[in-house]
């Protein structure tokens, strides 16, 4: 009895697993604006070999913690900005730093930023 609700139970699993592999599936059609986000842990990026990928707007890390800033922020920035990519800046935070603290640093780091590239 035991080996037939196991060999059933395998079955049912293996079911649903086809079932979500060919359903679950992201299509590229359902999802026309797609992005990316980006670090100093990137290193050097071809910003115009991502343009050509379909990918239309890119977070970049801007500051971390309490006085971290990504030293590849501002080329980040320009660069995908001079391929054509719309931008935004994050601030990447630990749950040990106050809101204040996080939206002073970023607006330390960024202060000209005052465009919001995301929206039209």
């Amino acid at each position: 009895m035991g080996k037939r609700i196991l060999v059933f139970l395998l079955f049912v699993f293996a079911l649903i697993a086809v079932f979500y592999f060919f359903l679950a599936r992201l299509s590229l059609d359902n999802y026309p604006v797609r992005g990316i986000d980006v670090s100093h842990h990137q290193g050097e990026i071809d910003w115009h070999k991502i343009k050509s990928q379909n990918i239309s707007f890119a977070y970049i890390k801007a500051t971390e913690g309490g006085d971290f800033k990504d030293p590849q922020f501002k080329k980040n920035w320009d660069h995908a900005l001079e391929a054509g990519l719309r931008v935004g800046a994050y601030h990447f935070s630990g749950l040990k730093r106050t809101v204040c603290c996080r939206q002073k640093t970023l607006s330390v780091r960024c202060p000209n930023i005052k465009t919001c590239y995301l929206r039209q």
